[in-house]
């Protein structure tokens, strides 16, 4: 089931991917489609919530284990009003996964309305703490510019932080990012990348 999870969802990206490339919508259902199988592959909810992030790569104490776990729940029961209760306290206290949860929830609509700007603050949270999911989510959202103000050399920059941690995503989204741009924009990415300290 891996292997195929992992196929389907790399054929999706790719996809999404030169769609996003050439400044095209992506193919409807494909976004859905796509996060399903990542959410296979990571072990997440597949309800088209790109990217969750909450996951046991950034454990922390006992309590904020359960109230993502019942976070998680919520989300696989389509209980998005739940779910962002649960989220938004854990990420007002700084928990990384919850920011990347709630920003995801904003960038949905689901549970909230939808509001790419709030998103993105979110991501930007996590992101700032070294969280890879965020990093690749606030990458994807410069490099869309959607949110924020379109920026291909800063998105390289965060999704180039997350590639070496190590994000499959990432790594797949980096070196088509990278070409899309001439050789002064990529080696001021990686310049950004290699200054970057987290908060």
């Amino acid at each position: 089931m891996q292997n195929a999870a992992f196929r389907w969802w790399e054929v999706g990206e790719r996809v999404k991917l030169e769609a996003m490339i050439a400044g095209k919508p992506i193919p409807a259902g494909l976004r859905r489609r796509s996060a399903k199988w990542l959410a296979v592959l990571l072990g997440i909810v597949p309800v088209g919530i790109s990217l969750l992030g909450i996951g046991p790569a950034f454990a922390q104490a006992p309590e904020v284990e359960t109230r993502l776990e019942e976070a998680r729940q919520a989300i696989d029961a389509q209980e998005y009003d739940r779910a962002r209760k649960i989220l938004e306290p854990l990420a007002e206290s700084g928990e990384a996964r919850a920011q990347v949860g709630l920003g995801s929830l904003y960038a949905t609509g689901r549970g909230v309305s939808q509001d790419d700007e709030e998103a993105v603050e979110w991501y930007q949270r996590a992101a700032r703490q070294g969280h890879p999911i965020g990093q690749y989510n606030l990458g994807v959202c410069y490099m869309r510019g959607r949110g924020i103000e379109m920026d291909r050399v800063e998105a390289l920059k965060w999704v180039s932080l997350s590639a070496t941690q190590g994000f499959k995503p990432a790594r797949t989204l980096h070196p088509a990012l990278a070409a899309s741009l001439d050789k002064e924009q990529r080696e001021e990415g990686k310049r950004r990348a290699r200054e970057w300290k987290p908060d």
